[in-house]
């Protein structure tokens, strides 16, 4: 506007404000410069907003008795609304789940590197921030033509070239033909996500057993409605496999109990 190349009028749907409201900003901007555009809350603390003292103090407490990576019982990674039901009962401190979340946040220098078996770089996270990841990549890749959706548009085209041939990940991309995608890793571990759900999983068993894995993620996945009993039974192998003996005898079949809290 102010080189003359377009009027108020139609630099007003640009901005995305109404005419009246185009015509203060370049009011302002001629009397006091570009300074005058930044809104002037820019930068101010909310009145609403948590004392910063008070938020030092519930993740120090977070850190304390509900954070590690590793450590299991007392010191074990709580997710955000468990660990703001326990700061609540054992400590007396309210903060809502969704605040705790926010300042749950991993930053990247935390997080620890390793490599694979593959010889691939491998990070360490919590579940929980593996489950948040895939359920935001799943939020986006519900958006026609975003990348995470020509991702998992390529995963669930080509699943072979996720995990190789017989293999879960292959077979349950093929058979959902698009709905999620989901990945193995070392040690009983799979995650997955449903971009029209906006969902995202992480499981992890804890003797690294993937018998297990394969069999709880399929699970899960029919207890939320993402697969049917149709499409479960076309992976009997896997949600149900057999227990064979020593001498190769079929003595049972592994069977999942999922309860969600």
């Amino acid at each position: 506007m102010f080189s003359r190349e377009l009027t108020i009028i139609e630099a007003t749907p640009l901005l995305g404000v109404s005419y009246r409201q185009a015509k203060r900003l370049t009011g302002r901007y001629r009397a006091e410069g570009r300074t005058a555009l930044v809104h002037a809350n820019t930068g101010r603390r909310s009145n609403r907003a948590v004392p910063e003292a008070h938020r030092e103090r519930v993740l120090a407490l977070v850190g304390t008795h509900y954070g590690g990576r590793v450590a299991r019982g007392p010191g074990q990674r709580f997710g955000p609304t468990l660990a703001a039901e326990h700061l609540w009962t054992d400590h007396g401190v309210l903060v809502a789940a969704s605040t705790l979340a926010r300042w749950m946040r991993i930053n990247a220098d935390e997080i620890e590197q390793g490599t694979d078996g593959c010889g691939l770089p491998t990070f360490a996270l919590a579940l929980d921030a593996v489950a948040d990841g895939c359920a935001r990549f799943a939020s986006v890749a519900s958006q026609d033509g975003s990348a995470p959706a020509m991702i998992v548009q390529a995963m669930g085209g080509h699943p072979e070239f996720v995990a190789g041939t017989d293999c879960l990940d292959t077979e349950l991309m093929r058979i959902a033909k698009g709905r999620l995608f989901a990945k193995v890793g070392a040690e009983g571990f799979y995650c997955a996500g449903v971009p029209s759900m906006k969902l995202g999983f992480a499981l992890k068993v804890e003797d690294g057993a993937k018998r297990a894995a394969e069999a709880a993620l399929l699970a899960v996945l029919h207890r939320m409605g993402v697969l049917s009993t149709d499409e479960l039974s076309l992976m009997a192998r896997y949600a149900t496999p057999d227990i064979l003996n020593t001498r190769q005898e079929l003595v049972g079949h592994i069977r999942t109990r999922i309860e969600f809290e």
